[in-house]
């Protein structure tokens, strides 16, 4: 089956509307124009554009970027704004030399500050708790939280009661007055659990991180949750001063994509709940919204649904997607569709594609035996691209969490 729909076009005009340099220059426009810079620091995959969007808009100040390996760019930054680099999604020395960096700015700071945190910000500058743990078990802990594929709120909860930054943390070092804007990765309605929430009250407790590690079967968790419910490692903060505002969610992602496709002549329908949860489940939603897409519609909907890392494999959240909507479509005898399941920073996992794009024709681009086989370790990319085409591009400098587009022609 030919691919009608120009799905591709519009995947990447979306991202190009949720530009972060774009978006923040629209909103330093609103800001006093007579009011001197603040100072920024900037955290997360949006953190260079951020600085680009600033600069271009007429800031000029003091700053410091901390992003992700991959996320650096190449142009230099403008003048007075100082480049941490730490990793992701794991935790290593890098993550806690650019930690340090964060601290030591916050805590030369004099007057009120702006603070911008995205995507990938908590695993790319990092501070443990000490001495309640050290930067070994910290790196060890987040490894494992992401393998085991909990929700995001429970990562965060954990992540929150180990960190010197999260969790509210940072917030109680900055000077009055200061503000964060959020670029979010996470459910809409949460920018508390960006970044694990540094510049946010935390509610959750000792207890509740314990309790969370406790449900995991490895000797580090245990360990780790025995200390938090000891009573003395010291609670995260429940009040924050720091004023916040969203400046763009994965709604925004997914309103660019629908007035992407009207502005091509398809109609857009959004799905209105966000694909969360185990990645088959979502798949088995996306089928429901298949057999009842009509002719000339496409279907949009975004979310992240999780995946736990079974193996060694080359893939991420939206290869495995795509094979699992391909295993549904199988057993439901669906009739023709198109489809694009895509990232938003431009990276599914460790697979080098950013999306796929793929034409259910009736048939999977292997057994069942096999596309199983491949999930149960982890290594989805190579049938995902066998049943479409993967789509390759640089970091683009944003995290809004995924989009799934469906059409029929």
């Amino acid at each position: 089956m030919p691919m009608h729909a120009p799905l591709n076009e519009i995947y990447l005009e979306a991202l190009r509307r949720c530009d972060p340099a774009a978006i923040v220059a629209t909103r330093l426009a609103r800001e006093r124009s007579d009011a001197p810079p603040r100072p920024v620091v900037a955290l997360g995959k949006s953190a260079r554009r951020v600085f680009e969007g600033l600069a271009g808009a007429g800031w000029r100040g003091r700053g410091l970027a901390i992003v992700p390996l991959g996320y650096e760019g190449t142009t230099p930054l403008p003048e007075g704004v100082a480049l941490a680099i730490g990793s992701h999604p794991g935790i290593d020395e890098s993550s806690f030399a650019a930690g340090e960096t964060l601290l030591a700015f916050v805590a030369a700071l004099d007057r009120s500050a702006l603070v911008l945190v995205s995507g990938g910000a908590s695993a790319c500058a990092e501070v443990p708790l000490a001495p309640h743990v050290d930067r070994g078990e910290l790196a060890a802990a987040n490894d494992l939280l992401i393998r085991a594929g909990l929700p995001i709120e429970s990562i965060n909860v954990v992540r929150r009661h180990l960190s010197a930054i999260k969790g509210g943390r940072l917030a109680a070092m900055l000077p009055s007055e200061s503000e964060a804007w959020i670029f979010s990765d996470v459910p809409v309605g949460r920018p508390d659990l960006v970044g694990s929430g540094p510049t946010f009250g935390d509610p959750s407790t000792c207890a509740d991180a314990a309790a969370i590690l406790g449900r995991l079967d490895d000797d580090l968790a245990r360990s780790l949750a025995r200390r938090l419910r000891s009573g003395s490692v010291p609670e995260t903060p429940k009040h924050s001063e720091v004023r916040h505002e969203v400046l763009a969610d994965n709604a925004t992602l997914v309103g660019a994509a629908s007035i992407a496709a009207s502005d091509r002549g398809l109609q857009p329908s959004v799905v209105e709940e966000a694909l969360e949860g185990d990645v088959s489940d979502a798949a088995r939603r996306l089928a429901d919204v298949a057999a009842r897409l009509r002719p000339g519609e496409i279907a949009l909907a975004g979310g992240e649904p999780t995946v736990v890392v079974r193996g060694s494999g080359r893939g991420g959240r939206c290869s495995e997607l795509v094979l699992h909507l391909l295993l549904e479509a199988d057993a439901r005898k669906l009739a023709r569709f198109e489809a694009l399941v895509g990232s938003s920073d431009g990276r599914d996992g460790n697979s080098g594609a950013a999306a796929y794009r793929i034409a259910w024709t009736g048939s999977l681009p292997a057994g069942r035996a096999e596309i199983l086989d491949a999930l149960g370790r982890s290594d989805a990319h190579d049938l995902a691209t066998r049943a479409g085409e993967p789509i390759i591009m640089p970091p683009t400098g944003n995290n809004l969490r995924d989009i799934m587009m469906m059409a029929r022609a």
